[in-house]
């Protein structure tokens, strides 16, 4: 370990470096649709118990297969999205604001545990879904 970060654990470090922002972490999950299409689930954290039932319920009725999760920061999701240009991003229950989406298709919805309680989160995810993905 680091000076520094020995420093940070006993919350001995100097104030100005224990008040500066820390940069967001997301739970990213690749999603794949049956056309090969790729698209990014940005969560706060894994979804556990109902809520990881929930998403499985919501993947099949997509037709979306579950790929590659990790803890992302901005700076690490850029380059993978660059990657895919025609890839899309699903924020559940957080604000991409620090992600540059370069003109993708961007659906927001309710977290999981929020689409728990409320039905009409679900039924709102569903109707931004087929707007954004299906035909008119």
């Amino acid at each position: 370990m680091r000076r520094d970060e020995v420093l940070d654990m006993l919350e001995l470090a100097p104030r100005w470096r224990r008040n500066q922002p820390q940069r967001r972490v997301w739970h990213v999950l690749e999603l794949v649709g049956a056309d090969g299409d790729r698209g990014w689930l940005l969560a706060d954290g894994e979804p556990a118990g109902d809520a990881a039932r929930l998403l499985d319920n919501v993947l099949l009725a997509f037709g979306l297969v579950r790929g590659q999760a990790q803890l992302l920061d901005a700076d690490a999701l850029e380059p993978i999205m660059q990657a895919h240009p025609s890839g899309w991003l699903w924020c559940a229950g957080t604000r991409p604001s620090q992600i540059v989406t370069h003109d993708r298709k961007l659906l927001l919805s309710p977290s999981l545990q929020d689409m728990l309680t409320d039905d009409g989160c679900k039924a709102r995810l569903w109707h931004d879904w087929c707007a954004a993905f299906l035909p008119a």
